[in-house]
């Protein structure tokens, strides 16, 4: 079928076909699932910070 046939035969049936809209994703929320629970509870103060020279 041509698609001015569809569109017409559409139009005649009051059919609309429905967008596709574009995914919007929430990086706030995303990052908040992936911090895990601290089970352990292990104090891990250091005086130093290993990545700096002393």
């Amino acid at each position: 079928m041509n698609h001015k046939k569809v569109l017409r035969l559409m139009q005649k049936l009051g059919l609309q076909a429905s967008i596709r809209r574009k995914r919007r994703f929430n990086m706030t929320y995303q990052a908040a699932e992936r911090v895990a629970d601290h089970l352990l509870k292990r104090n891990c103060s250091l005086k130093h910070s290993p990545s700096k020279k002393t």
